[in-house]
């Protein structure tokens, strides 16, 4: 019992580093940026199909008001098939790279093994490079600069703001509950992490 944290520290970063899990894709920095390109096409595709589909729907949701299918409204449905494929098509293709799509705001991630842990490079469209990362439970909204930084983990708190406390008076009475409030002040929606 004598030895002190040191000890344990020295010992810690001898340990070897978890391994990354075997059968799925990891990308170094290096690769998501060499692969960069083909992602931005293909997300290019993505969001011109996707505006193309929101155009045909709304030409389609206002000639379906009428009660008979007139070839107008045919022709609209089998462009809405297409657009719809070309999407599930270009999603595919994404999926079939390794690569994460997140938004149709053109964000996609990168799964990555570093320092002994599963991360996220994150890129948006528009960005010259991939320059991002989050946790695995964290989103958009949370992610930091490179480089990977250790990781802070959330701190979660299990049940609701009162809990009950069990007090026996004395074993031949009956027992009593009696409610103790918490200390930790409730968490806000607006406060929350998504």
């Amino acid at each position: 019992m004598g030895r002190d944290i040191s000890f344990y520290l020295s010992k810690r970063n001898t340990m070897p580093l978890r391994h990354p899990p075997t059968g799925r894709r990891f990308f170094s920095l290096d690769e998501a940026n060499r692969m960069l390109p083909l992602v931005k096409h293909i997300v290019e595709d993505i969001s011109a199909t996707a505006k193309r589909y929101e155009r045909i729907q709304s030409k389609l949701d206002q000639v379906a008001s009428r009660e008979t299918m007139t070839e107008e409204q045919r022709q609209l449905e089998l462009e809405l098939s297409d657009y719809a494929d070309r999407l599930e098509d270009c999603l595919q293709e994404m999926r079939s790279l390794g690569v994460e799509f997140k938004g149709w705001e053109g964000l996609v991630d990168f799964p990555a093994w570093v320092n002994g842990r599963e991360i996220e490079y994150c890129w948006k469209q528009g960005e010259p490079e991939v320059s991002h990362w989050h946790e695995l439970y964290a989103g958009f909204s949370n992610r930091k600069p490179l480089p990977v930084t250790d990781s802070i983990s959330p701190v979660v708190i299990l049940g609701d703001a009162s809990m009950e406390e069990f007090v026996p008076d004395d074993v031949t009475k009956p027992t009593s509950k009696r409610k103790v409030k918490s200390s930790r002040t409730p968490v806000k929606r607006s406060d929350e992490v998504n």
